[in-house]
């Protein structure tokens, strides 16, 4: 009788019950539904697991020795970088039911694209778990033997770091090498204008974070380099150009805008928002008068820095 009325007063509780009973969720899985729902909708607030999350180093307390403060500091970056890696792992299993439901459509990322059944997170999630998900077997092995003094080992390593991993100052200071790459472009315009001139191809490779800072790959190496990441802003461009949200990257959270000028070779130091967003602007409003190529040309060796 009670089990009556309760359906008679509340009648959605009514059309669960008449649903097939499901498997109760683990709080993965729903992280993972939400993900996907969000996705669907274009929400950027979606990427933040693809994003270091927040560093919290402890203050020296009154007292407190210096080799205990180093302690305690060297468990918070042990805690960052453990988060890093769980995020990496939920990246990867949510991109895993990305790429599962593209092989049953018969469907390469590109031609999803074309057909608009895949989204710019969706495609932002896929490129950037691409990226994380190599680097880990190494990182993980580096946090496991060095423990504390991992963020000693990493300094030197940071190129083979995953996305998630990267502290405020490692982002920082890739950001300050990318700038100089391009202000030394900048002074070399005889250089900078020869497209095909391999120290451009170097230097256009280092301003887009495609080599590491010691490397000078050989030519064709960063050449076919360069050529995914042109493929790739060519691809995400028509994302977000062709995206349903009427505010477009207005609508993005800072982080959000800050990755994609990065990723487009435009500086973002010393830039406020609104800066930033006019200079993604900017760049989306070139596009539909030049290609990917030659506006990172442009960009890079310093004939435009929006």
């Amino acid at each position: 009788m009670l089990s009556q009325r309760l359906l008679h007063r509340y009648p959605l509780h009514a059309q669960l019950r008449a649903r097939p009973r499901a498997r109760p969720a683990t709080p993965l899985s729903i992280l993972l539904q939400t993900r996907y729902n969000s996705a669907q909708a274009g929400a950027a607030i979606d990427l933040r697991t693809t994003v270091p999350a927040p560093l919290d180093l402890p203050a020296q307390q009154p007292g407190q020795g210096a080799a205990s403060h180093l302690y305690a500091t060297g468990k918070a970056y042990l805690a960052f970088y453990r988060t890093g890696l769980r995020h990496v792992w939920l990246n990867y299993r949510s991109a895993r039911g990305i790429q599962r439901s593209l092989r049953d459509q018969g469907l390469t990322v590109p031609q999803a694209i074309a057909k608009g059944r895949l989204t710019r997170t969706q495609f932002q999630l896929l490129h950037r778990n691409r990226h994380d998900i190599r680097r880990v077997p190494l990182f993980a092995l580096l946090c496991v033997c060095c423990g504390e003094l991992t963020p000693l080992v990493v300094f030197l390593l940071a190129n083979q770091v995953p996305w998630t991993c990267r502290t405020p100052s490692q982002v920082r200071k890739s950001r300050q090498r990318q700038d100089a790459l391009r202000i030394s472009g900048q002074q070399q315009q005889n250089i900078a204008h020869n497209g095909n001139g391999r120290e451009a191809l170097v230097r256009v490779s280092g301003v887009l974070g495609l080599r590491a800072r010691w490397l000078r790959p050989p030519r064709g190496v960063l050449q076919r380099r360069l050529d995914r990441h042109v493929n790739y802003l060519e691809c995400d461009d028509r994302l977000i150009l062709s995206s349903p949200d009427k505010d477009g990257p207005r609508g993005w959270a800072v982080t959000e805008v800050e990755w994609a000028l990065v990723d487009r070779g435009i500086s973002v130091l010393g830039r406020s928002e609104e800066e930033l967003r006019d200079a993604l602007d900017n760049w989306l409003l070139d596009r539909s008068q030049a290609d990917v190529r030659s506006l990172l040309q442009r960009r890079v060796e310093g004939c435009s820095t929006a």
